[in-house]
This record gives C-alpha cells, structure tokens and sequence, in this order.
C-alpha cells in the first residue's frame, strides 16, 4: 500500500512539474486539494493542513478543504473547531456527500454531548431530520 502513496505523490509532482514548464496550470486550487488528500491518507496531517489552509486563504467556502480541515482537527481531538468546521459546510451544501451530520455527531459524541448527537441520529432514522 505504501508504495502506491509514493506513485500517487510521484505523479502529483511530475504534474506540478510539467504545469509549471508549459505554463498550462489546472490551477492551484486543484493542485492542493490534490496534494492536500493525498498527504491525509498518507497520514502527513501538517503538511495536509498547510495544502488546505492554502486552497481556504483562497477561498475560504471550499467543501473539501473544510471538510480535510475538519477531519484533521478531530483526529488531534480538537472537537468544538472541527465541529464549527462540519456545521459550516453543512451551512454551505446540506446534501453534501459524506454527510457532514455524522462529523458534528462524532464531535458532539466525543465531547459527551451524547444527548444531541444520539437524538440526531435518531431523527434521521425515523426521517423526522431533514435538510434545509
């Protein structure tokens, strides 16, 4: 598996590479998506952080940026920010996919707010839940 993390981030660079010598960027927005999902697989979350930060300094209303930074935070535990990070894309697209509802469920749970993050889920399985 790990030599398919090295192809992929081998790829990702001759791609910067060849951009960059024919002038022809994709844009640096998908650049570091791109590099910022492939370092959150590879487990690199500082560097993945640093990509993400770049694509929001852009455009701070990215889903995915907002959703890798979010996933970055819970996973060092820092639960309220990623959970501001998960509301606001829900704020942003409701019917975005993966759901944003189950990172604010996790967050909620893991700050024991169990009561709000089970009576959600509930809701959603009876379909009492809905999108905005």
């Amino acid at each position: 598996m790990l030599q398919y993390y090295r192809d992929a981030g081998q790829s990702i660079n001759a791609g910067e590479r060849a951009t960059a010598e024919d002038g022809e960027g994709v844009g640096s927005t998908l650049a570091f998506l791109t590099r910022g999902i492939q370092q959150l697989a590879t487990r690199s979350m500082d560097d993945s952080m640093l990509s993400f930060g770049g694509v929001l300094a852009e455009k701070p209303t990215n889903i995915v940026a907002l959703l890798g930074k979010a996933r970055i935070l819970y996973a060092r535990r820092s639960y309220p920010q990623a959970l501001k990070l998960f509301q606001q894309v829900f704020q942003l697209n409701p019917s975005c996919v993966p759901d944003p509802r189950i990172g604010i469920g996790l967050c909620l749970w893991a700050m024991d707010h169990k009561s709000f993050s089970s009576s959600s889920s509930t809701k959603r399985r009876r379909g009492t839940l809905r999108r905005p």
